[in-house]
């Protein structure tokens, strides 16, 4: 299970609400900054009453099940895939993700830098790059080869090409311990191969 804390504050911030909103009458403000920091544990009591303003379910969904959906979503997200489709499975998963806690949340969020590459809304893409940059310590390998291959076709769509190629040489240095299919492996060595281009032109 991920650790809570950091669900915890982006749901809250996706709420603009306040840590104050949050914790008045659960925990005291500094309490609360340090389950979001990951510095303490909370009781399950607590995460109850937490979730409960938040709006959201303690409990956890079929893992198997939401995480199956997310990986046919995270394929879809290529130009030659179908917008309307997207869109649809997207907002299917959001109202899955914002109903409960489970443990995809952070690659799913991760994801929807990609998602509005592709959609072409690169200051949305900008908005999440700048919210989830709060939630970076909690990362895995994983999350942060995803991390910085979508900051890096972010800034190829700006062709800032220098700051892509280092953004996707971060990536790179992810590969060997981050569990990526051969896919997933080639299509960065793609966009490597097409950046080093566009900065020899």
């Amino acid at each position: 299970m991920v650790d809570i804390g950091p669900f915890i504050k982006l749901q809250r911030t996706k709420r603009q609400m306040t840590q104050g909103e949050l914790s008045e009458g659960i925990v005291s403000l500094s309490y609360l900054s340090k389950i979001e920091n990951k510095k303490t544990k909370a009781s399950p009591e607590i995460i109850q009453l937490l979730c409960k303003r938040l709006g959201i379910e303690f409990a956890e969904e079929t893992n198997s099940h939401i995480e199956e959906k997310c990986q046919q979503w995270y394929e879809m997200l290529f130009d030659h895939c179908d917008k309307q489709e997207m869109k649809a499975r997207y907002e299917e998963l959001q109202s899955l993700m914002d109903q409960s806690i489970n443990e995809n949340f952070i690659m799913f969020e991760i994801h929807k830098i990609r998602y509005y590459i592709v959609l072409r809304e690169l200051d949305k893409a900008l908005a999440k790059m700048n919210e989830l940059r709060e939630l970076v310590d909690s990362f895995n390998v994983k999350h942060e080869y995803y991390w910085h291959k979508f900051r890096g076709n972010y800034y190829s769509y700006l062709d800032e090409h220098a700051k892509a190629m280092e953004l996707f040489k971060l990536a790179q240095e992810k590969i060997p311990t981050a569990s990526l299919d051969e896919t997933e492996v080639a299509d960065l060595k793609y966009a490597l191969a097409v950046t080093h281009s566009q900065l020899w032109e």
